[in-house]
Order: C-alpha cells, then structure tokens, then sequence
C-alpha cells in the first residue's frame, strides 16, 4: 500500500509504529466512554484515535516545526491502519481509496480546528462546542457540553508538552488518566504500563 512506502527508515525501527500502538491503547481506555461521554461506536473511536494522534502531532510541532518528519511518519502508520481496518470490515478495494481520502480530509480539518479551540480566549468553551460537533451522541442528555473531555485534552495537551522527545522516540507517553471523579488529572505512560503487563504475562 501507498502509505506504507512512505515511511522509510523509522519504519524500519519501528518508532512510528510504537507511538502509534500507544496513542491507539489511549484512545480505547474504557474512561472516555463511561465517564467522558465519547460514543462507544465505530465513529467514537474513530475520533478518538485522532484525537490522539492529533494531540501528539501538537507536540511534535513545537520541537520539530510544522514539517516534522516524525509526524508524517505517524500519519502515515495511522492512513494505513485505516486502510487495513476498512479491508477487514468489508469494504471493497475499488471503494478503500475514496474512504481513506475522506478519513484524511477529516483529519487534517479536525487538527485545524483543534488548534483553533486551543488559542480560543476560552479554550474550555471552544474545545467543548468542537467536541459536540465531532461526537454524535444518540439520547443524549441536554446540556451534554463535553466539558470533563475538554478539560482531559487541554490537560493531556500540557501533560505532552512536558515530555522529552526521548521518552516520546520511546514511546513512553505522557498521557492523562481519563476520569471526571476526583478531581485531579494524573500522567500516565501507556508504554509503561504494556512493559507491566508483559512482565506478568511472562512471569
């Protein structure tokens, strides 16, 4: 496939890939659809997925500017995931193209509009009114304004921030539990917890 010609070496080290597997591992945390309000659908993962990648990319700018090599290396680990996932599910190969296309121009709208709710005078008011033109939530309730989500993004996107791009080349990110009870957004890695999980399986 097209998307995985375009990768070159870092494929090859498997860095796209890893960052990727941890972004998807964050975006299927069971909180953001029983506490934060995401849509358990097809649809729902699809956005968190890029979500996710999206708050990465952010991070990846601010060291490497806005052609980051690395980031168009995840871009296309993610196009082509994409891709296999609508093979598996049963869409024809003369229609996988046109859907992918339409999955990019989802994406790369929705990072402009990302960045946009972040330099809002009220971040938390844009990304909430962002959040509930992208997620469809069938009987939901009135008022749902998306605003514990907000408040995990704008927190994951400072949590990102922080981390050195050693721990990011490693995979080892800086994402934030997702949860409305308690109060308090704490870091987590997702690298580190699979590493922990491994060693059990192992043991």
């Amino acid at each position: 496939m097209i998307f995985d010609r375009l990768l070159g070496r870092r494929r090859r080290n498997g860095t796209p890939r890893a960052i990727y597997d941890a972004m998807v591992a964050q975006a299927r945390q069971p909180e953001l659809y029983t506490d934060l309000g995401v849509p358990d659908t097809l649809e729902g993962r699809f956005e968190m997925v890029v979500l996710h990648t999206l708050l990465v990319l952010r991070r990846l700018r601010r060291e490497e500017g806005p052609s980051s090599p690395l980031g168009e290396d995840l871009c296309a680990v993610m196009f082509s995931d994409f891709d296999h996932n609508l093979r598996e599910i049963g869409v024809s190969d003369l229609s996988v193209g046109k859907k992918v296309r339409k999955l990019a121009e989802a994406f790369y709208g929705r990072g402009k509009a990302l960045d946009d709710a972040f330099t809002a005078a009220d971040t938390r008011a844009a990304m909430s009114a962002l959040l509930a033109r992208n997620l469809i939530v069938e009987n939901a309730p009135v008022g749902n304004s998306f605003a514990h989500l907000a408040d995990y993004i704008i927190a994951t996107d400072r949590a990102l921030d922080m981390m050195s791009m050693d721990e990011l080349m490693a995979a080892r990110l800086a994402f934030i539990q997702p949860s409305r009870r308690g109060g308090t957004l704490r870091p987590r890695s997702v690298a580190h917890e699979q590493d922990a999980a491994q060693g059990t399986a192992n043991g």
